[in-house]
């Protein structure tokens, strides 16, 4: 659940800075035809819902898609790294202070954990919430009479919608004129051709999803405002503009007709709204030219791709993951308050690796080979130190790291994309004797991965 939620949080973060994208080249498209605005929020929902992606060198995507590590929860000093300065620093600032190596949960763990909790809450709310909602809609339908095809007339609603998946029928408010009903079964029926009826729902789902991200709510909003606007210019253009007048009228009276019998469904029924707007749309609608289409379509090709793709970014490698490490283990140093006020405002001016060797590698435990990695370092402190509160010896005022847990083993994953780290272990504390051993390291792997939960426990 961890590893999901983790994941959720990456994928939302990389979707906000998407979904701004989109709105900003949505005003730059206030001209085009609402069909290319509606269509850029597709890759917004390809972010909100997919997990992985391709890579590209014409991605726009800025920042690191995977902002949040899946490590964070086992760090002693957890941080993101999406790659934006000012937003890594103010979310690392406000996250929970290191947590003493004696302690039996990082603080992040219980934070992420009491997360998960709520997001999970959230989730069931919503989606309870559009059931019991769409089974009151429906109930409230049952006295709908038939027009004509799958189209039916209901005095308990004031205004028209389609409403079902599979087989999607119209309802419109009793008592329209003739010229009324014949725009909004037109207006309706472009949604069912266009397939709107699909797309909701899972939009919806996704925005359920990510509950948490009032960019999610905001981007539902105006997707569901294109979706209108779009359907409104398709039936002026087929009609001619010598109904903008007319049609503007019907959007006019049912928003007023409509008052205290709107559509209190879920996902499965969507009506029409945001009148002010489309009416003023359809009154300043103009037949585009064929050079506005293709420009807005090759602009939202070339958008809808860069958004899509990732940034083609160097693999780290081991060593990189080793002075990640060593830069928590600083960050320890100069956070902690140090027994008895022994020691204070300790500054860490330089370190160096020692030591950096792979001892072992392992097959069958996950889709790809796990590594153990000896990290041997020494840190430089501002002041020199014959020997730190928890032991640490000082070489010539390097700090060293020979205490009783022993020293570091970096465990990473060896994928064909480069190698990934996963955590780090003890070689000391109570290892067996044969920790050494190729079945001994296994063994101290396969407990790492369990505990992590990356691996099923053996029965």
């Amino acid at each position: 659940m961890d590893k999901l939620f983790l994941q959720i949080l990456n994928m939302s973060l990389t979707s906000s800075y998407v979904i701004l994208f989109v709105m900003a080249v949505r005003l730059l498209l206030r001209r085009a035809p609402k069909i290319f605005s509606y269509a850029l929020w597709s890759v917004v929902f390809f972010r909100l819902i997919c997990p992985f992606s391709f890579k590209s060198i014409f991605s726009f995507i800025p920042l690191n898609t995977e902002a949040v590590p899946h490590g964070i929860i086992y760090s002693q000093t957890p941080e993101i790294q999406s790659g934006i300065t000012v937003l890594d620093r103010a979310v690392n600032n406000s996250l929970p202070a290191p947590a003493v190596e004696a302690a039996s949960m990082n603080p992040i763990q219980l934070w992420i954990a009491l997360g998960e909790a709520l997001w999970l809450l959230g989730i069931a709310a919503l989606i309870f919430y559009s059931f019991f909602a769409t089974i009151k809609l429906y109930s409230r339908l049952k006295g709908a009479k038939p027009f004509f095809d799958n189209i039916y007339e209901t005095d308990n609603m004031g205004t028209p919608f389609v409403f079902g998946i599979l087989r999607p029928k119209i309802y419109i408010p009793a008592g329209l004129s003739e010229g009324e009903k014949y725009y909004i079964i037109l207006h309706e029926r472009t949604h069912i051709k266009r397939l709107d009826h699909l797309i909701k729902p899972p939009a919806y789902l996704a925005v359920c999803i990510h509950w948490f991200n009032p960019l999610c709510w905001a981007a539902f909003f105006l997707m569901s405002r294109d979706m209108e606007m779009s359907c409104d210019e398709s039936v002026v253009r087929q009609m001619g503009s010598g109904i903008k007048k007319g049609y503007s009228n019907s959007l006019l009276s049912l928003s007023m007709g409509g008052s205290g019998r709107s559509i209190m469904g879920g996902p499965l029924a969507f009506g029409e709204d945001y009148t002010k707007g489309r009416i003023k749309n359809v009154l300043n609608y103009r037949k585009p030219s064929a050079w506005v289409i293709v420009l807005s379509a090759i602009v939202v090709i070339v958008i809808v791709m860069g958004l899509m793709s990732n940034p083609l970014k160097k693999p780290l490698t081991v060593e990189d993951y080793a002075n990640q490490f060593i830069k928590e283990q600083i960050k320890y140093y100069e956070g902690a308050e140090w027994e008895r006020g022994k020691i204070k405002d300790i500054k860490i001016i330089d370190s160096k690796i020692t030591r950096l060797e792979r001892t072992g590698s392992f097959d069958g435990l996950l889709p790809y080979p796990v590594e153990i990695w000896s990290l041997e370092y020494r840190l430089k402190p501002d002041v020199h130190i014959k020997e730190m509160p928890m032991g640490q010896p000082t070489d010539d005022g390097w700090i060293t790291e020979d205490i009783g847990m022993g020293k570091p083993m970096l465990i990473i994953s060896n994928k064909d994309s480069g190698p990934e780290y996963l955590g780090y272990i003890w070689d000391g504390g109570g290892r067996p004797d044969d920790f050494y051993t190729p079945a001994g390291q296994e063994i101290a792997v396969r407990q790492f991965l369990e505990e992590r939960g990356l691996l099923s426990r053996e029965k």
